[in-house]
């Protein structure tokens, strides 16, 4: 499962704390910093963007995702 997250620069050090726990204990297997959300190429037809738009919404319906809290809780949790 891949995210994109836009980190706030005030609390860079302590997201990258945050990541490098998590991959230290296994559940990140890699991550890569980017500075931009904007790819070269083509833009997206309309129609995938929507299809996109829609699988997550399926997704959220689903509950296949975490609040933000859930996941400090899960590394709180990995910690004791």
């Amino acid at each position: 499962m891949e995210f994109q997250i836009n980190i706030n620069k005030a609390y860079l050090q302590e997201f990258l704390r945050v990541v490098n726990s998590l991959k230290n204990k296994g559940v990140v297997s890699s991550y890569e910093e980017k500075n931009k959300f904007v790819t070269p190429g083509p833009p997206l037809p309309v129609e995938e963007v929507l299809e996109m738009l829609l699988e997550s919404d399926k997704q959220i319906d689903e509950g296949e995702f975490f609040t933000m809290e859930e996941i400090f809780q899960k590394n709180r949790d990995l910690k004791v």
